[in-house]
């Protein structure tokens, strides 16, 4: 009857199943050598397209400019683009509280579809709404469910993290994220770090302040940041298990 379906195979969505396949063309990226690599590649991008999911659209443009600044890192590429990302997860924030008036503005645009931005924003309004100003919420979280939200849901990562947990777990997630991505960028500038796997792993992590902002994309994010952490040459898988070994 004319619908479009979104491809989401074994994932529970085209976010995340599109999300996964840019990982993975992000990696293959660097390593565009053989048959082989092209052809992960090529599935990778007719994966994305075929999940008809705007926000990974628009997380593959930025890792595409982000893959052309560090094909070439140096520290001058290395510290703006981390200006740029601390930037936009401030923007992630402050979007949950100005979203609206945004919406406004764009609102007599009528060649953009803003029906799912507007029940986002309802979505905010909804949520904060449950939230209260005792120190406890705003430090722990209220722990608002799907059956709090009736028909909405939150799309946007800090306000799902810190309506469900609270602030502080949010900064700690946010500080943890980061210092794994900047060491990384570190580490390229320094040619500590040279494996085309690692590479296009941080290449794919630098996009996730435009991911989270219309969408809940930590699930995603932060288990690709912890395998960056483990295939870190100084600490790596063997290095971690290796207290657990017996003698």
């Amino acid at each position: 009857m004319g619908a479009q379906v979104r491809a989401f195979g074994l994932s529970d969505s085209g976010l995340t199943l599109g999300l996964l396949a840019l990982s993975l063309g992000c990696i293959y990226l660097y390593k565009i050598k053989t048959p082989w690599s092209t052809i992960l590649l090529l599935l990778s991008i007719v994966t994305i397209v075929l999940t008809l999911t705007r926000n990974v659209y628009v997380t593959t443009i930025s890792c595409f400019f982000i893959f052309i600044v560090l094909k070439r890192p140096t520290k001058v590429k290395i510290s703006i683009l981390k200006i740029i990302f601390m930037t936009c997860i401030f923007l992630g924030v402050i979007f949950v509280y100005i979203a609206e008036d945004i919406f406004h503005l764009i609102n007599n645009l009528t060649f953009f579809d803003l029906q799912s931005t507007n029940s986002r924003i309802k979505g905010y309004h909804e949520t904060l709404s449950l939230l209260s100003n005792d120190v406890n919420d705003i430090i722990w979280g209220h722990g608002v469910t799907s059956q709090d939200l009736a028909n909405y849901v939150i799309d946007n990562d800090f306000l799902y993290i810190y309506a469900n947990a609270g602030i502080l777990i949010y900064v700690i997630t946010i500080i943890l994220y980061t210092s794994i991505l900047f060491k990384g960028l570190n580490g390229l500038v320094n040619k500590k770090y040279t494996d085309p796997f690692l590479i296009g792993l941080i290449t794919f992590l630098s996009s996730y302040p435009i991911a989270s902002i219309l969408n809940v994309v930590i699930y995603v994010y932060f288990p690709i940041a912890l395998i960056s952490y483990m295939f870190n040459p100084g600490r790596g898988v063997k290095e971690i298990l290796k207290p657990c070994a017996y003698n």
